[in-house]
Parts: C-alpha cells; structure tokens; sequence
C-alpha cells in the first residue's frame, strides 16, 4: 500500500543521508597531507591549519573542519544508537515498522538539517 511505501521511504532516507553526508565530509576533507579521520575536533583542526605559508589564519578552513568533525561525532552517535537498536532486534524486541519509524524521527530529522548545511557550506 501507498502508506507502507512512504514508511519504508522514510526509513531509508535516513541510510542514504548517512551515506551522502560522510561521503561529501570525506571529499570536501581530501587536502593533501590531511585525512578527514585526522581531524577529530575543532582543536586539532587549529593546530594543524592555524597558520598558513604567509602567516594569516585560516579560520574558514578551520572553521569548515570543525563543522565537519561536529557532523561526524552525530553520525556515529547514529551508528551508535543503530547498533543498540539492533541489540534490541536480536534480543527479540517485537519491532514493528511503525515503531522503527518513531525511533527514526528524530534522528532522520537532524540529518536532514545537517545535510542542508553540509550542502551549503561546499
């Protein structure tokens, strides 16, 4: 039925923009000699790219790096929730689609704002 697909739709939009943001993240990061894995926080971000060869900051690299690096810390705070999820699955939780539904919400919400803003700062 029409209902069952956007459910299901729903849910798999989320896996997609996992997909696209870690994707976009790992390509806007490709600077030679740095990798985005690298740059865990906005700190190291700044110690690795405060100054550039003619001594003036860098503060929109290092800014976007530690954007970057905010965006990765939510998605593996989903993979991690994901997994406690899947823990439930295995234990033998009665999930239905309904419920995965209403468990994917809120974070189906934020990576959907985030992606909007990971666009927008390409």
């Amino acid at each position: 039925s029409t209902s069952i697909r956007q459910l299901v739709g729903c849910v798999c939009e989320i896996g997609w923009l996992c997909k696209r943001l870690r994707e976009t993240i790992d390509a806007s990061t490709a600077q030679p000699g740095i990798v985005a894995q690298d740059v865990p926080d906005l700190f190291l971000a700044l110690r690795l790219n405060a100054l550039d060869s003619g001594g003036e900051l860098m503060l929109e690299f290092t800014v976007t790096l530690g954007f970057y690096s905010a965006v990765k810390i939510e998605l593996t705070d989903y993979y991690r929730s994901l997994a406690a999820l899947e823990n439930q699955i295995g234990e033998g939780s009665d999930l239905t689609l309904h419920r995965l539904l209403a468990w994917v919400k809120g974070p189906l919400e934020k990576l959907q704002i985030l992606n909007i803003l990971v666009v927008c700062s390409i």
